[in-house]
């Protein structure tokens, strides 16, 4: 069901609920569309809600571990509960950043021209391209079109593995 074991599933189990409403990690967006709440994408076993951002480019969901830092090694995307072409997203990098005011970004991994992602609730995990720091901020960034060849940034579900100090 997309669900795992990562760093966001164990912050869930320890603080009993969503990391993000619990203030665990500070989950935001560069937009929100329709309440499709950022926040949604740390509710892993949630496979019928999703986040969503309004259309416009370098959309962006980031998380903040604000006493933490974490080192991906890989990351885990579920897409959107809608059938195929319906928005999914297939042209991301994933960042990671220590400056408190997030205006430098590390670019960790860059995928183009995904189409696995192009399926109702499809899941699948990425390894990370540059490993070996550690980081108070990751965020995903769309630098593409999706699947539908909009702008807006669609998934269901976003996890990390790796270490946290």
């Amino acid at each position: 069901n997309g669900s795992s074991r990562g760093i966001i599933h164990d912050l869930t189990e320890e603080c009993g609920g969503n990391v993000s409403d619990k203030g665990i990690v500070n989950v935001t967006s560069s937009s929100c569309y329709n309440y499709q709440y950022a926040k949604f994408a740390v509710d892993l076993d949630d496979v019928q809600s999703y986040f969503e951002s309004n259309y416009g480019s370098d959309q962006w969901l980031k998380y903040d571990f604000k006493d933490r830092k974490v080192s991906p090694f890989c990351y885990l995307i579920r897409s959107s509960p809608y059938n195929k072409g319906r928005k999914h997203l297939m042209n991301w990098v994933i960042e990671g950043s220590n400056s408190d005011d997030s205006s430098s970004w590390t670019v960790l991994d860059s995928r183009n021209n995904i189409t696995s992602q192009d399926d109702k609730s499809a899941v699948q995990v990425f390894s990370i391209q540059k490993t070996g720091g550690f980081y108070r901020y990751l965020r995903i960034r769309q630098t593409g079109n999706n699947s539908s060849n909009f702008s807006d940034l669609r998934l269901s579900a976003l996890e990390y593995f790796g270490s946290i100090q």
